[in-house]
């Protein structure tokens, strides 16, 4: 079965939107650089499923935690965005 005008028009007009869309998500985003000595602000995270990870993490009971609570010199943060 051959797809009509319409429907092609239509699905057209969908990936032009979807592309238009997408190559200005970014327009006006800043990037801000932080300052050196910059502190992350404080936010809780759930806790990790694994007993393992959580030792791993130095992290004593079954409770949502903060940065503060991991017992470690460094800790390296990635930051994922999905969209």
């Amino acid at each position: 079965m051959k797809p009509n005008g319409s429907i092609l028009r239509g699905i057209q007009f969908l990936a032009c939107l979807f592309f238009l869309l997408s190559c200005f998500s970014a327009y006006g985003a800043e990037v801000v650089k932080p300052a050196p000595g910059t502190q992350l602000p404080q936010f809780t995270l759930g806790v990790p499923d694994s007993r393992e990870v959580q030792k791993y993490l130095g992290l004593k009971n079954n409770k949502p935690f903060k940065l503060g609570h991991i017992s470690g010199k460094m800790v390296i943060i990635e930051f994922i965005s999905v969209f």
